[in-house]
C-alpha cells in the first residue's frame, strides 16, 4: 500500500483503499468458487468450460501425448479461450489457471496501451531512438540440464482475432527488448551480449526459434528460458494459426529440464486440425 493511504492523506483516500482491499478479497473468493464449480461464471464475465470438449472442437486426437491430462479450460470475456493440460508426475500446474488468464489479459492490455501511446505522435519515439540504448547486464547461473524430458504443462490458447494470436506468440515484453514483437516469424533473436544476458532472474531469455513441420504446414516457434537464482525453466510458444483459425501453444518443462524442438514435434504429431 502506498504512503498516501494513511490518515495524513487526502480525505476519502483511506476509505477508497479499504474498498479496493475488499474487492480484492471478493475476487479471491470468486476464484475459489470457480475451481469448486467448473461450470460457473467468472467474476469478470468469463466462463470455465469443459477442457476435453473445447480441445476436441479444434483438434482430432486419439489420446493425449506424453500421458498428459486435462486440467481446466476457460473463455475470457473478449471471446478468447484457453485449455490447459498437465503431466500428473508433476502435480497440478502452478500458478492457477486464473493467474494464467490474468497474465494473458495483462499482455493484451500492455500491447493496447502501447498502440494508444504510439498514436499520440512520433515525438517521444524519436527522442528514444536518439538516446543511447542501455541494457541490464546479468550472468545467469550454470545449470546441468536434464535432456529429453517431455513437457509438464501445455496451454492451448485460442484467440478470437489475429492480433491476439500475434500478442500471445510474442509473449510478455522484456526489459531491454521488445518481448518478441518485431522479430521474424520464428522469433530468432540473440539473448546475450558480451557473455551476459540482457535481462535478469524471472524474465524470459530468447534461446532460439524458427519454423517446424506440422501436417501440411510450416509453423513458427520460439524457445525461451526463465532463470531463477539457481534454477531455470524452459518454455516454447508455437503459432498454429491457419486459415482464419487462431491457436498458440505455450509449452513448459519441469525446472532444470531442457525443452527441445524434437519434443515439441512429438507433441504436435498427436493433434490434427478438425474439419471446419
Amino acid at each position: 500500500m502506498s504512503d498516501s493511504a494513511t490518515d495524513s492523506g487526502p480525505p476519502g483516500e483511506k476509505s477508497g483503499c479499504v474498498v479496493g482491499t475488499s474487492l480484492g478479497l471478493l475476487l479471491i473468493v470468486t476464484f475459489v468458487f470457480l475451481i469448486a464449480d467448473p461450470g460457473g461464471q467468472m467474476g469478470t464475465g468469463g466462463q470455465l468450460l469443459d477442457p476435453s470438449s473445447e480441445l476436441g472442437e479444434e483438434f482430432a486426437f486419439a489420446e493425449l501425448p506424453f500421458e498428459l491430462e486435462f486440467d481446466q479450460a476457460a473463455k475470457l470475456p473478449g471471446g478468447d479461450r484457453v485449455v490447459r493440460l498437465f503431466h500428473p508426475d508433476h502435480g497440478l500446474p502452478d500458478p492457477s489457471l486464473e493467474s494464467e488468464l490474468a497474465k494473458l489479459e495483462s499482455e493484451s492490455t500492455e500491447e493496447t496501451s502501447e498502440d494508444s501511446e504510439d498514436s499520440e505522435g512520433e515525438g517521444e519515439e524519436a527522442k528514444k531512438a536518439e538516446a543511447p540504448m542501455s541494457f541490464k547486464a546479468w550472468t545467469p547461473p550454470e545449470i546441468d540440464f536434464v535432456e529429453g524430458t517431455p513437457p509438464t504443462e501445455v496451454l492451448f490458447v485460442f484467440p478470437k482475432a489475429p492480433d491476439g494470436a500475434v500478442r500471445t506468440f510474442a509473449g510478455p515484453k522484456q526489459e531491454g527488448g521488445d518481448g518478441g514483437r518485431g522479430r521474424g516469424r520464428g522469433g530468432r533473436m540473440s539473448g546475450s551480449m558480451g557473455g551476459t544476458m540482457m535481462a535478469g532472474p524471472g524474465q524470459p531469455i530468447p534461446i532460439g526459434g524458427g519454423d517446424l513441420d506440422w501436417g501440411p504446414w510450416r509453423v513458427g516457434y520460439r524457445h525461451e528460458r526463465k532463470f531463477g537464482k539457481e534454477t531455470a525453466t524452459d518454455e516454447f510458444r508455437v503459432n498454429l494459426s491457419q486459415s482464419g483459425r487462431y491457436c498458440v501453444l505455450i509449452i513448459r518443462w519441469p525446472v532444470d529440464h531442457a525443452g527441445s524442438v524434437e519434443r515439441v514435434e512429438e507433441l504436435l504429431e498427436g493433434f490434427a486440425r478438425t474439419e471446419v
